[in-house]
């Protein structure tokens, strides 16, 4: 009735009495749930309910999701099962393969190397695991959870890389760049270019560097792809995943020790050099 409704709150061991006390005889719900307490949890999780991924005897999951969403999801929500570091087998699976082009270009002209295509997408996805790894507490640090959203909401790392960790001009062009050689890499667009030697507009800054498998004619140079295959635009992208990391990984780390330690990992292509 209007105005006669009391909430009483206990336990299974207290509740009886609690209520005697408050002369509840009869009309009363009692609700037993451990959600009665949710006020007082440290962490709130949805119902699984109504989640679609989710099954119970009146309905089968449906596991259709969206790729990018699932990534997200990690992300910025805390699921449960396991995780571990990842950047380190992005990083040993360049190191290697940067081995085998620096082998392959003394065997050829010194330069031309196809493994450039293969481990210049990795160096990215080093970056961004490394970058991850940070930030959610796996290397002493407290969880950055806004960086993480970052992450998962921008198309690639370079807004937080350059925001929250203050790259100067020359770090930020460079890795600019590097990330749109991964582009064309993973997204090619391998068709007439419009340059009489073979570059693109906005990669001429690497011709220019002298990065590229170049005959050295303006007038006429490999295809697009095959300037590409270069083992010193390898060497290049490794010098600035080095140079990254270190920034990222020092603010990071928790001792100076451990910070060395990781770094040599990142250090370990120079053995191979040319």
């Amino acid at each position: 009735w209007p105005d006669e409704e009391k909430v009483i709150r206990g336990t299974l061991n207290d509740i009886r009495e609690k209520c005697r006390a408050e002369k509840i005889n009869s009309q009363a719900m009692i609700i037993v749930s451990p959600t009665i307490g949710a006020r007082d949890w440290t962490e709130l999780k949805k119902s699984k309910l109504y989640d679609k991924s989710f099954s119970h005897r009146f309905r089968k999951a449906t596991h259709k999701s969206s790729g990018r969403k699932d990534r997200k999801d990690r992300l910025t929500n805390r699921l449960g099962g396991t995780s571990a570091s990842s950047s380190q087998d992005y990083l040993r699976h360049a190191t290697e393969l940067y081995a085998h082009s620096a082998a392959k270009a003394r065997s050829i002209d010194g330069n031309c190397s196809p493994y450039s295509l293969s481990g210049l997408p990795l160096l990215c996805s080093t970056l961004r695991a490394v970058l991850i790894e940070a930030n959610s507490q796996m290397y002493g640090s407290d969880r950055n959870e806004q960086a993480l959203k970052k992450i998962a909401n921008a198309a690639n790392e370079m807004p937080l890389l350059v925001k929250k960790y203050r790259l100067s001009e020359k770090q930020k062009s460079s890795l600019e760049l590097l990330y749109e050689v991964r582009n064309e890499i993973v997204h090619p667009s391998h068709m007439s270019i419009g340059t009489s030697h073979g570059t693109p507009v906005n990669m001429i800054r690497l011709r220019e560097l002298g990065l590229l498998q170049s005959t050295g004619n303006d007038d006429s140079d490999y295809v697009w792809l095959a300037q590409l295959e270069s083992h010193k635009l390898f060497r290049w992208a490794f010098t600035i995943t080095e140079d990254i990391a270190a920034i990222v990984l020092k603010e990071h780390h928790s001792t100076e020790e451990n910070l060395i330690q990781h770094m040599q990992s990142y250090a370990r292509y120079k053995e191979y050099d040319i």
